[in-house]
């Protein structure tokens, strides 16, 4: 029995209707945590009514936010309307973005929560906490909270485990601007940063990016512990401009300065800030290697900045965000293309441990031809180089009612092949 999760697709519907998992890669979520704040709905009805119990809303311009309460003024030290006006003067009106405020102080269940309300259409969610990065060792070295590990355990239950079928899973990446000026009343030095891609989180990436202007400072100062304002809002629009092959690192697409908002590159780390400029370009280097993406510049362009990279923090096939992007949106597919098997007649061949070669053969090429369709850009480009479905044993298949494949695409952007192993009900 085909057991549902993200996607309602257990309505009886015609037998013609064609089921749509969302592969729109440009719409995100932004996630304020509020658990470092002392009562900050008080003042503010409209925008507790809007968003109480994790409520999460969509807008397409700020005159969507303003009717939901969201403007400028001191909820959230004007954090919220900071980061939406950053967004939209960056990309643009008519772009959906959806928002959440949340006390996640105890657990991060509302990304979970974000995703079942918007039925799966979130790509990315921009994270912005106060809550720290970084702890002290008892050897005084640098060390992470549990920050990190805990967002990646989120996305991992949204991504889904092969052995457990994620039929209708709706993954996701998360881009987490925490606090990177707290470390338990130490000082932080920058040269001393540990290794976030050893924490092994593929769908985490982690941003030290802040336009230090004195409007932001006197911001950051307001913030529980200073946490550092940072640019999410720059960050999101760069996610929703791009596709989900292209880097958000791109020169052409994501000047960070474009309109001239950002003129004070730092990273927003320890009591200075650290500005750009007053950090060498080797450690810029050994910082970024670390899985840290941060502002930098080129020379030859003038006042323009970019991110450094698309850093997740992790090795290998996954440890860049389009690498993410490209996968989430061909399992979404994918999941689309199944979807009118499910509860359908399959031929079991005891000897394989699989269905028959017949519903194999009529399964992949409907994947196939989903894929072809649907990675495109929006310009019409082909988003991969090439697919290859393999289906695999599978002892319990008359135990889980599901199939278990094997997916390996090609990005453009990419010289090799990522593949992901996945299992559907059917």
């Amino acid at each position: 029995m085909a057991q549902l999760s993200y996607i309602d697709t257990g309505i009886k519907q015609k037998p013609d209707l064609t089921f749509n998992i969302p592969t729109d890669e440009s719409v995100g979520a932004f996630l304020f945590d509020i658990s470092g704040f002392d009562k900050p709905f008080e003042s503010y009805p409209l925008l507790y009514h809007n968003f109480q119990d994790g409520k999460i809303q969509c807008i397409k311009n700020m005159d969507d936010a303003l009717l939901l309460g969201i403007e400028n003024n001191a909820f959230l030290n004007g954090l919220v309307y900071y980061h939406l006006s950053q967004f939209f003067d960056f990309i643009g009106d008519n772009q959906e973005v959806y928002i959440a405020i949340a006390d996640c102080s105890k657990n991060w269940d509302v990304i979970q929560f974000m995703q079942q309300q918007v039925s799966g259409r979130l790509f990315h969610i921009g994270v912005w906490t106060s809550q720290p990065i970084w702890k002290l060792r008892e050897d005084k070295s640098m060390g992470f909270t549990s920050l990190i590990t805990d967002l990646q355990a989120q996305a991992d239950e949204i991504n889904g485990k092969i052995g457990v079928s994620t039929h209708t899973m709706v993954p996701l990446h998360i881009m987490l601007c925490g606090n990177s000026n707290y470390l338990g009343g130490e000082k932080i030095n920058y040269k001393k940063l540990p290794n976030a891609i050893e924490l092994n989180c593929p769908k985490v990436s982690i941003a030290l990016v802040q336009n230090g202007s004195q409007e932001v400072h006197q911001m950051q100062g307001s913030n529980p512990f200073q946490a550092p304002v940072t640019s999410l809002g720059l960050i999101m629009a760069c996610l929703a401009l791009c596709g989900a092959e292209e880097s958000i690192a791109s020169l052409e697409k994501c000047d960070l300065n474009k309109n001239e908002g950002f003129n004070n590159p730092e990273w927003g780390v320890g009591s200075t800030g650290t500005p750009m400029k007053n950090v060498h370009r080797v450690w810029a280097n050994t910082i970024s290697a670390k899985g840290y993406i941060i502002p930098i510049d080129y020379e030859g362009i003038e006042a323009s900045y970019f991110l450094s990279s698309d850093q997740t923090l992790c090795e290998g096939q996954f440890s860049t965000i389009a690498n993410n992007r490209v996968m989430h949106k061909c399992r979404r597919a994918v999941c689309t293309a199944l979807i009118p098997y499910v509860n359908s007649n399959h031929i079991y061949v005891p000897g394989t441990h699989n269905i028959s070669t017949t519903s194999i053969a009529i399964i992949t090429d409907s994947i196939n031809t989903i894929l072809d369709s649907v990675m495109k850009n929006k310009k019409g480009q082909n988003q991969i180089d090439g697919r290859v479905v393999t289906f695999l044993d599978n002892d319990d298949l008359l135990e889980t009612d599901a199939i278990s494949m094997k997916l390996e695409v090609g990005p453009v952007n990419y010289s090799g092949f990522i593949s992901e192993e996945v299992s559907h009900d059917i």
